[in-house]
Order: C-alpha cells, then structure tokens, then sequence
C-alpha cells in the first residue's frame, strides 16, 4: 500500500548524502587504501555463482591492478590489502605482465575489514600490471522483514498466485557495503570498470549496471542453470555497483535518442508484483531524461536505464549507475492513488531526483562521503527547478512542502546559536562522533537535514544570482570536460571553480565558500529613508548573522558570537514590480542605495531573513500593494521574519509590530469594493493575523487591555471585508489558508457582538446539522465565541455534552485531513475541551474547576484551562472584585497536593502523570507572572519552584512583545 509520508521521509531518508558522510571516522580517513596501498584497481572482472536455496555464493574475480600514483619512491613491494569483510578467500594468485604466477599468502584483518595479500618475494613497481585472481565464498543475507539489513547481497522471498518461492537477490552497496560481495578498494577516490558474469536459475530475470552481452544456457537439459555475461561498465565508484536477480516481471520503452549519432534509449521497470502499476515511473522517464540531457547537454552517461523495484530495502532508494533500486511501495500505484495530485508530485521528485544522480553524482562522482551533502542537495535542487519549469501545476519552489517544511524547519533549527553548525564543521563534527567500523552504521543514525536543506538553498540563490541561463550553461561547459570530471573522482570545489571560470568571475567559488563555511543564516536589515539633499528615497542594507533567544543564557554577549558576513543573493523587488539588475549580490557588511527597495527576498527563496526598520519600508509596501504589484508569497514572507523577531530581545523592533498593524490596517481600509477574497492574500493574511494573536497573548498575561482592544478593532475592520459570513458560503470555502484567516478572524473579535451573533448561528448549525455544512477549521474559533458568551449552565451544557462526545455532529462537519469518522469525532471533542473554559461567570468557572478535578487523569483535561488563562484577570463576582485568576488559585491551592500524590503515582511509569501536572500548573502560574510575591508567599513554593523559573524563563519574549508594543 502506498504511503504517502514515507515517499516524503524519502527525500529524507535517502539523503544517505548527509548520514553517510559520517560512516567514515577521522581514523579511518588516515588508513584509505588508496593512499596507502602500492596497487590500484583499475578493472574488476566478477563471476558470482548463484543458488537461492544456498546462503552462500561462490565467486572468482579478477582485479587489474596498477601502480599507486599516490606512492613515491617505492619500486618495489611484497604485500597489499583490499577490503572483504564476510568473505572466505580460498585462493590469490597475482598474474604479472611476464606471465609470471604468484601465489598469495592471505590473512584476514578483521577489524579493519581487509585482507592482506603477501608474497614471499619482492615484486616491482615499475609500470607493471598485474592481474590478481581471488576464488571466494560470500553470505547471502536473509531479508524477511524491513528490519533486515539489506546490506551486501540479500535475498527476500515472496508469495505470487499462491507459491511461497519466488525470490529476489539484490545488492547494496552503498556506502561501504561492496566489501561483503567481493574483495576490492571500498572507497569512493577510486573509480573502475566492471565486467560482471552471473551464474544462477535459468529461470529468473538478471539486471545488472550494464546491458547484458550474452546470456548462454547450460547444454544439459536437466540443468536449471544460465550464466549472463554483461558489457563492460563505465568508470564507477565501488558503491554504485550492483546487480539483480530473481522472479521479476518487467515493462519497458524505447526513449528516442536527442543525439544524431545514438540509438534509443531503452527502459525497463522490474517489479516481483504488478509490475504494471509502475506505468507511472515511465511517463515520468520519458519526460524528464529529454529535459536532464538538454540541461547537461549531455546525453544518458550510458546505453540503458533500469528500475528495479524491492520487496525490501533499507534505504527506501539507491541510485546504482543505470540501475535504480527502489523499495516498490514508493512507485506502485493503482489508479485510484494517482488520481491524488500530491501522490503524482512526490512521486515525480522521487524519480526526477534519481535521474539527476545518473549525471551528478554517477557520472561526476566524489571522492569523499564528506561531500555526500552537496550530491543529495544537488539532486533535489535539479529536480525542484526542473519540474517547477516544466509542469505549470506543480511550482516546487512555491509550495508549503518546500518553503515550510523544508527550507522554513531548516532555517528555524540554524538559528538555535548553541547547535548551529556549518556545513563544513558539521561534517567534521560527525567524522568524529563514532570510532565504529564504516558497516556498523545506518544512515538514518547520523542524519543532518540542515546542511542537506542549506545546499538546496545554496544552489538555487547561486542559480537566481547568476541567471538561470548562465548557471545552465556554466554546468553543461562541466559536463564536456569528461577528462576532469569523469575520468576521475572530484570535489564539488572542483565543479564551481570550472563554472567560475566560464563566467569569468570568482564570485562564484566565494559564494559557494561563504555558505559552506559560515555557520547559522544573515538577517539583513532595510532602511529606507528621504535622502535631504536629493528629496528622493534610498536604502541602506546592513547584514548580520540571524539567532533566536530561546536558549541563550541572559547573560549571552553579542560580540562572542562569529558575524562575518554572508554572500547574499537580494532578489530585489523594486517599486512597480521591477528587479533589481544592478544590485543582486551583497558580500560586505552593508550596501548603500541610491534607490528605494520594496522588498527583498522576492518570492521567499533566499536562505536568510529581511527586517524593515523605517516608516518609509512599510509605506512603500502599502504603496504597492495598493497598485497589485505584492504577492501573496512575498508578503506572507515579511510576515513571517517579523513573527521570528517578535519576542526576539536581539532583533525584535517597534517597527516591526507597528508595520504589521499598518499593513494589515492598510488592507482593511481598501475600498469597499475590494474583499478580502478578491485580493487573495489569505497564506499572507493568515501570518499577519497569526502576529497578532501573539501579540494579544503577551498582552493578556500582562494584562494589557489597551493593546487588546486596539487589535480588536483593527481586526473588527478586517471581518467587514469577509464577502459573506453565512453558513451557506462558509460550507464551500475549502482553501485551509482562507479558512484558518476565518478561523483567527473570528478568534480576535470573539468578544465583539457581531462575531458573537455570527458564531451562535454557525455553532447552532454545529449542533444541530444539515450533514458537510462547516469546517473543522472554523470550530475551535466559534466554540471559544460562544464559551465567552455563555452566561448560563444550560448553555454551557451545550458545549459540556461535545466533550463528553462529539459523534453526534461530527456528521455535520467537513473534514479533509481526517482519515477516519472515528478521528474526526476525537478531534471535535479536543476543540470542546480547549474551548470549554473561556466562561466569565463565577457560577460557570466553578463548575470548570470541578469538572478538571474530576477528570485530572484524563488525556488532554489540561487544555481546558486555555480560557481560563486567557481570561484571567476577568471580574467574575463585582461585590469583592473576585478575577477568574483568583478563584483558580483558590482552588488550585486546596487541590495541588492531592493531584501531585495520584498524578505522579498513577503517571510514574511514563511521566505523564507529572508533565500532565507541570503543564496546569504552569498555567495557573501565568497568572500571575506581575504577582511574584503571592507566588513566593505559597507554603508549597519549593515544590513549584521549578515551574515557576521555567515561565518566568519564557516570559520574557512576551515582556520584550509588550515593550515594543508600547514604543
């Protein structure tokens, strides 16, 4: 069955770039063979006798070997190592180009995974070849479950019409895992050629990383037996290797050659089952191989193209030289999955991505797992550019997977300053985590998405900053130099400095540098300002590294940290919509001018974070905005970095908050005329209002009614805009970003009368039906309108009976994300919980506390607290000013003992008992973060201690919202 987040955690997990890199320790970087070895591999010759009912296989290989250029000054040698690890070697003799035969003493070093060979007398260095020929028996490894390693030779049996023995036999060599099929020099700074001859059943089917020259079957007709010969290899690492055998069914295409002097192109697609459902895979094939060779002008670095599809493979995908091994969920599809457009994308990605590595990464391939972060990043990157121009519904660069998930989580763990690394130093960093054997790891143990996700990023800003064209052209003008870059392994200096060259510029490999090198991202600020002399606009620029304040100890000093600045690619935006073509590359600490900027970071695809600090920068976007010439992107980008200042004691500006009510303030104010749904700004809309719950959450533990009712009315003004707030027009707005504008809308206006009527209307349809009217987004937001209004304890039962169960309307709710009825009707009764406390009456919120006394050891009872907490300082008894916050501590005094002895006892097992405690007390505590010596005053005080310092710990952000409010 398909599973769409695995194909997602793909794009993770395959990155065995970033895991990878790891799997070599500091130690064993010092003992390379290839550094160290008087001989060479230049050409492995590999017969592999296969028995699926034996789990040993026998093979004989012959290695040419030639001198080690990296060894001087030695002519001659007695002995040499190569890798094997779980392999028997049963004979070595080491043929000269005299024809003279030595036998080889061999001795296992287990723990460096090689074999030394000796002889018992000196041989020469000098421009001699030998040839070496091992006979050996290598393990077969059983997979029967996707907990099995699927390293070496594997094999997985599988059940077709009713019969259990059907078998696959497949490798895995990457990134150190040829040692266990044959012996040879593991390491990537070598690349060979490769003559495979398999024997096994006549009856499977065998794909290797070359086509198949012959196939001869054995003359006995009681033999079972075939041996397949196939075609010499190009120039490959050890770890791109690979072969498959077994009971495969297969589809296939001819691709038409792009090149005068080439035939077609053929295509095949393995599969143990349904190989049809693979059709997919092809369609893709024929559309992207055309583009990726245009792009390289380069056509495929060989003459077939094979996927083969596992029943299990740990890696989930492995892009062997012309033969990709692909875990078969990832590309098995009945119609019905197709007919999912995210399904098609990811899959898309999946495929494009692997085509990507046949050039870089197979092709031009690396001579160090270190630089496995910029294969794996190069080939995402491609493959997003790729399929963003070529396929006008599925802009890769633009959607939330891309710009939140990966780009968006990338940046916010790069601004944690005590974890922040370069890619550079990450990479050392891991080289030094382990002292393990390179086998004994997995990829996912070792995995760094940030270093993955800033290369992606690094590209595409490199891309935009030279032009899209240029970049192109730069990186076929690498591919034509097969000498330099195919021949041998390279580093991916090697690749910019080429395309520097071309361009004649050393911006590039300085660009390049800067990101590597550099840890955490730039903020650069944007000042524009009325130039006195002139009376015309211009701005200044000025960068610094960007971190966030939540674990930085008070008592940080900014003039510790590293700041050199950054190679910046600005993607300016200019008023009426123009590019900036005379600025587009910032590498000094600022940049002056002489013309205003609208925004920069257009379209959200640089790896940095922008502050406009002047009334003048937020003019200007109003301005034009007012003319169409924002989008919906760029604007949700200003909003977001302001969202990462907020509360931010380093970075957070009045401006900021001030701009963000004037933009916002800006759109409520248009004509009449002019909806909100008419200026489809609802991803930007849904963070600027996102900002102001923020906000009005600082301002009501501080209790800042001012700042309350300021936004309110703003927002006020925006809920005018909304077209229509009928249920029947709200029952057809499907867009989650509308829908969560609505949602926050409606949330800060809760306690204005038209909201109210609104929402009494839209909860009464709720309760009541018709089926599919509203949208689970807009529940939370009306239960907490009604819960705000509620006076007395028959309407609070109207709510209190959803949280005892919720299946009676869950009928009347359109839910898009719920997998199950089931799902849906647990989430409604969460909402009712969460929203259940937001009663101002004395009345009402005794019946809350005792209802969360009761119920103390239910899953999620905390939440209804919320509105509680958020109503904290509300009167709810005028004759002794009796606030919601004062009868919460009352009641939380007589029962905090009570709850500490069942909680932590109940909950000892797995603690949740006592984070469950932690958390209501923590909210009871925000009550009262201006009250500290009540707190202290508590005879239970050391018990809460630790809470206690942990809200005031967090509060801050809140007080440094407030004090910028203020200003």
């Amino acid at each position: 069955m398909f599973n769409a987040q695995l194909i997602r955690s793909r794009l993770v997990v395959e990155l065995r770039a970033i895991a990878i890199l790891v799997n070599i320790t500091r130690s064993n970087i010092m003992k390379l063979l290839s550094l160290e070895n008087p001989l060479i591999p230049s050409q492995y010759d590999l017969n592999i006798e296969i028995d699926p009912l034996n789990t040993k296989f026998n093979g004989i290989i012959t290695i040419t070997l030639n001198k080690n250029k990296n060894i001087i000054n030695i002519n001659e040698f007695s002995k040499f190592k190569l890798h094997g690890k779980n392999l028997s070697i049963t004979s070595a003799v080491l043929l000269n180009d005299d024809n003279t035969t030595i036998n080889l003493k061999v001795t296992p070093v287990i723990d460096q995974e090689q074999f030394l060979f000796e002889s018992h007398e000196l041989l020469s260095l000098n421009d001699n070849k030998y040839r070496l020929t091992i006979e050996y028996q290598g393990t077969i490894n059983q997979v029967k479950t996707p907990n099995d390693k699927t390293h070496g030779l594997f094999i997985s049996n599988f059940m077709k019409n009713d019969i259990a023995n059907n078998y696959i036999l497949a490798t895995h060599c990457q990134p150190s895992f040829a040692r266990l099929i044959f012996p040879c020099i593991d390491e990537l700074s070598i690349k060979t050629s490769f003559i495979l001859t398999i024997k096994s059943l006549r009856r499977f089917s065998t794909v290797s990383v070359s086509k198949i020259d012959s196939i001869v079957e054995n003359d006995d007709e009681s033999s079972n037996m075939k041996t397949t010969v196939f075609e010499k290899t190009e120039l490959l690492p050890t770890s791109l290797f690979g072969f498959v055998i077994g009971d495969l069914e297969e589809i296939h295409l001819d691709l038409p050659s792009t090149s005068k002097d080439s035939t077609n192109l053929p295509i095949t697609i393995y599969s143990p089952l349904k190989v049809t459902q693979a059709t997919y895979t092809l369609d893709i094939v024929q559309k992207y191989l055309p583009l990726l060779s245009k792009f390289f002008n380069c056509k495929f670095p060989s003459n077939k193209l094979d996927f083969v599809l596992l029943p299990f493979l740990n890696d989930m995908v492995m892009e062997n030289f012309t033969m990709i091994t692909v875990q078969m969920d990832f590309l098995l599809f009945t119609p019905q999955s197709l007919a999912n457009t995210s399904v098609r994308n990811q899959t898309i990605q999946l495929v494009v991505h692997e085509l990507v590595h046949q050039w870089m990464g197979n092709y031009i391939s690396f001579n160090s797992w270190e630089y496995l972060p910029f294969n794996e990043s190069f080939a995402t990157f491609l493959a997003y550019y790729l399929i963003s121009q070529n396929d006008s519904d599925n802009n890769v660069w633009a959607t939330d997977n891309y710009l939140q998930n990966e780009l968006g989580m990338a940046m916010i763990q790069d601004s944690d300053l005590p974890t922040s690394k370069s890619i550079h130093d990450s990479y050392h960093q891991r080289t030094n985590f382990t002292t393990t054997t390179t086998t004994d790891l997995t990829t996912n143990d070792l995995f760094d998405p940030i270093s993955y996700q800033k290369g992606i990023a690094m590209l595409r800003m490199l891309q935009l900053s030279m032009g899209e064209d240029l970049f192109q052209n730069a990186m076929a003008q690498v591919f034509e130099d097969k000498d330099t870059f195919h021949n041998i392994p390279v580093k991916p200096m090697d690749i910019f400095h080429k395309m520097g060259q071309v361009l004649k510029s050393e911006n590039v490999t300085n660009f390049v540098s800067s990101w590597t090198r550099l840890p955490g991202l730039p903020i650069v600020s944007v000042q524009t300002e009325i130039d006195e002399a002139s009376k015309s606009l211009k701005s200044t620029l000025t960068q610094h590294r960007f971190y966030s304040s939540e674990n930085i100890d008070p008592e940080f000093n900014q003039d510790t940290i590293e700041d050199t600045p950054y190679h910046i690619t600005l993607l300016t935006q200019l008023p009426g919509k123009l590019n900036d073509t005379r600025n587009t590359l910032m590498t000094d600490r600022s940049l002056k001018l002489d013309y205003p900027v609208t925004l920069l970071n257009c379209n959200s695809q640089g790896y940095y974070r922008v502050s406009y600090e002047t009334q003048e920068c937020y003019d200007e976007i109003c301005k034009e905005l007012t003319l169409g010439n924002i989008d919906d992107i760029s604007l949700f980008k200003i909003f977001q970095d302001i969202s990462f200042f907020l509360g931010n004691k380093f970075f957070q500006k009045s401006i900021h908050i001030s701009g963000t009510m004037q933009i916002l303030n800006h759109i409520a104010s248009s004509p009449k005329d002019i909806t909100l749904k008419s200026l489809t700004l609802w991803k930007s809309l849904s963070e600027g209002l996102s900002l102001l719950q923020t906000i009005v959450q600082a301002a009501v533990v501080h209790n800042r009614r001012a700042i309350i009712t300021k936004i309110t009315k703003l927002v006020t003004k925006l809920s005018e805009k909304v077209d229509d707030w009928s249920v029947e027009t709200l029952s057809q707005v499907h867009d989650s970003y509308e829908l969560s504008s609505l949602s926050k809308i409606i949330a800060l206006t809760s306690t204005t009368k038209p909201t109210e009527e609104i929402c009494q209307e839209l909860f009464k349809h709720i309760r009541q039906g018709p089926k599919d009217l509203i949208p689970i987004e807009l529940v939370s937001s009306i239960y907490m309108t009604v819960s705000y209004q509620m006076t007395s304890i028959k309407d609070w039962k109207k709510l209190f009976e959803l949280v005892k169960t919720s299946s009676g309307i869950a009928s009347h709710i359109i839910d898009f994300n719920s997998t199950s009825e089931n799902e849906k009707i647990i989430t409604l009764q969460n909402l009712a919980i969460t929203n259940l406390g937001f009663v101002t009456t004395e009345e009402l919120i005794t019946r809350l506390l005792n209802f969360i006394d009761t119920n103390i050891a239910a899953g999620g009872i905390e939440n209804a607290f919320i509105g509680a907490n958020y109503n904290a300082q509300v009167i709810i008894n005028k004759k002794d000013n009796t606030k919601v916050r004062d009868a919460v501590w009352k009641w939380f005094k007589l029962h905090y003992s009570g709850w500490k002895r069942n909680l932590t006892k109940n909950g000892a097992s797995d603690g949740r008992g006592e984070e469950k405690l932690e958390k209501i007390t923590f909210m009871v505590l925000q009550m009262f973060v201006e009250s500290s010596k009540l707190i202290e005053k508590y005879e239970k005080f050391e018990e809460i201690k630790p809470v206690w310092e942990t809200l005031q710990r967090e509060d801050r952000s809140n007080c440094t919202i407030i004090s910028g409010f203020s200003k």
